[in-house]
């Protein structure tokens, strides 16, 4: 499945070595880490509609809340 992918990655493998080394060196590392453009514009827009979700139900989520 993955052999037609072989070589024709857009990422530079050594780039992303370099990269998650700095992220294990950092004093507060992301949480979460895309690599690449072509990862970041696929993450993007499902990101974006994950969060306009959660922000449109706040108030159904924050009715759950015990008032105790």
């Amino acid at each position: 499945m993955w052999s037609s992918y072989d070589g024709q990655q857009q990422g530079d493998p050594a780039k992303l070595a370099d990269v998650l080394v700095k992220i294990a060196g950092m004093e507060n590392p992301p949480q979460q880490f895309v690599a690449g453009s072509d990862a970041l514009a696929a993450f993007t827009p499902a990101l974006e509609t994950r969060l306009e979700e959660l922000r449109a139900h706040v108030e159904l989520s924050n009715s759950t809340d015990g008032s105790f």
